[in-house]
């Protein structure tokens, strides 16, 4: 039997075969926790640069999975996101797993913050999550894809009440800034009757 045809036919199909995925190696894990934590110094920032730390931490086409609200996608809606975040007196993260082959990876963590909103009461928070990161051509790692919870029960719904409260009541513990005040239209129940125009 002549071999020489099989032996040509396993070498076209081993030329042809995709070649393998960059092996996932210790200098990948240290270079990506590098690029973490480089974002995380940003983020705790007495005064963070939040449009710095977004295009530092995320690619372009980047989606935050918040909780409690739609999906955040591109540098300009999670910048607006974590704009809105509170000063924080605390900011630590910590990680639990990293799994990577090639030029991706994913990390699970967990997270101890605390928001200090001004001439309020400090609220702590833990929570976990879990971002998948993408190797760019430079070297570095960034996150594609990113989700995170709290660990903390969520606040119990006050009862609803068919009473109208008084007009000079107090808030309601607990309630935020916007549930606490009133409508825009409002008035006193003893102010003076609008003039009318002339």
């Amino acid at each position: 039997m002549n071999a020489r045809p099989l032996l040509l036919a396993i070498a076209v199909a081993a030329c042809s075969a995709p070649p393998a995925p960059p092996s996932w190696t210790l200098e990948d894990e240290a270079n990506l926790h590098r690029d973490h934590d480089a974002a995380e110094a940003l983020a705790k920032a007495p005064q963070p640069d939040w449009a710095l730390f977004v295009k530092t931490h995320y690619t372009e086409d980047a989606v935050v999975l918040q909780p409690n609200g739609p999906a955040l996608k591109g540098y300009e809606a999670i910048t607006a996101y974590f704009s809105s975040f509170p000063p924080t007196s605390k900011w630590e993260t910590t990680y639990t797993d990293v799994y990577g082959s090639g030029d991706l990876a994913v990390a699970v963590g967990t997270y101890d913050i605390t928001v200090a909103p001004p001439g309020q009461p400090e609220q702590p928070d833990q929570g976990k999550w879990v971002e998948v990161f993408r190797k760019q051509p430079d070297g570095h790692w960034k996150t594609v894809r990113d989700t995170f919870n709290s660990d903390l029960a969520a606040p119990a719904a006050a009862p609803a009440s068919t009473e109208a409260a008084p007009a000079d009541a107090a808030p309601v513990e607990g309630a935020s800034p916007a549930e606490a005040a009133p409508p825009a239209d409002a008035k006193p129940a003893d102010a003076a009757p609008a003039e009318a125009p002339k």
